[in-house]
């Protein structure tokens, strides 16, 4: 699936996750005064859950992160167990409701919160890099590699396609591209990332079209602005056996800069391949490998 449909698919289960988490917080706003009269200890916890929808509901507005991913799911399906729990064996302090699955509200705030742990699990499993199977249906673990690739601007760079297609010869290669959500600093308080991440799917398009025509499979992803949360995000559901980083030279590279690469080498316990790609001079180069 290309980057285009890739984002336009995860913002389809963002915007479902938040107007999810949204209903989830209405509901137990409207619960929660009666609860405080009858159980305070509940109202707290309604409160506490309905600021936490209302903070996970955010963080996916913002970006699609696979800790919010998961902490959304987690929230839903606690309000879930609580609701059973209330319906059969009782609370402490409050067994009123046992066998009562009739309550409308109850019903909806079962569709709402079982809709968002729906969409959460979607959402990481599709993170989850599905193997291709070697001849005869078994996977050949001697000749599997996962690839995770980080590039910027550097993305369209030949040199760096060479470099992902000599180190996926001979194997059967997952390749995941990541295309940091470069912005300033400005627009990124302003939480305004809608032409930083436009700008990285044109880069994850050529990137990957690339790729395809030399022969290489491979998926790419809209990443975080700061490259190292955006490999530790990609290697909590990607399990790569070595890491590919582009950059521009020194003199233009901010990533070298803040030393990206070097702390990679020292945060991730992986091999890491390091492209250098200068469009100004028309140079690229393998700078080095560790």
């Amino acid at each position: 699936m290309n980057a285009t449909q890739d984002i336009i698919r995860d913002g389809i289960l963002r915007a479902v996750a938040v107007v999810g988490l949204a209903g989830i917080g209405l509901i137990h706003v409207l619960n929660a005064p009666s609860t405080f009269d009858e159980t305070p200890y509940l109202g707290w916890m309604y409160i506490a859950l309905i600021l936490g929808s209302v903070a996970l509901a955010g963080a996916l507005i913002r970006r699609s992160d696979s800790r919010a991913w998961a902490s959304a799911g987690a929230l839903a399906l606690s309000v879930i167990v609580g609701y059973t729990l209330s319906r059969t064996m009782g609370l402490p302090q409050s067994n009123g409701d046992i066998g009562n699955w009739s309550e409308p509200l109850g019903i909806a705030s079962l569709f709402v919160e079982g809709s968002v742990v729906a969409v959460s699990a979607g959402a990481l499993l599709e993170r989850v890099p599905i193997p291709r199977t070697a001849r005869g249906g078994v996977r050949a673990m001697s000749e599997w590699r996962s690839i995770l690739v980080i590039a910027n601007e550097t993305a369209g760079g030949p040199v760096l396609h060479e470099a992902i297609r000599y180190r996926a010869r001979d194997v059967d290669a997952d390749v995941l591209v990541v295309a940091p959500a470069l912005n300033s600093r400005v627009r990124h308080w302003l939480s305004d990332e809608d032409g930083a991440r436009a700008a990285a799917e044109r880069r994850l398009e050529h990137c990957l079209l690339r790729l395809e025509q030399a022969g290489i499979r491979a998926r790419g992803r809209v990443g975080d602005a700061d490259p190292l949360q955006a490999i530790a995000d990609a290697l909590h559901l990607f399990p790569a056996d070595e890491l590919v980083i582009a950059t521009h030279p020194k003199p233009r590279s901010h990533w070298l800069a803040r030393n990206v690469v070097v702390r990679a080498r020292a945060k991730f316990d992986l091999p890491v391949l390091h492209v250098v790609v200068d469009p100004v001079r028309r140079l690229e180069y393998v700078a080095d490998a560790a």
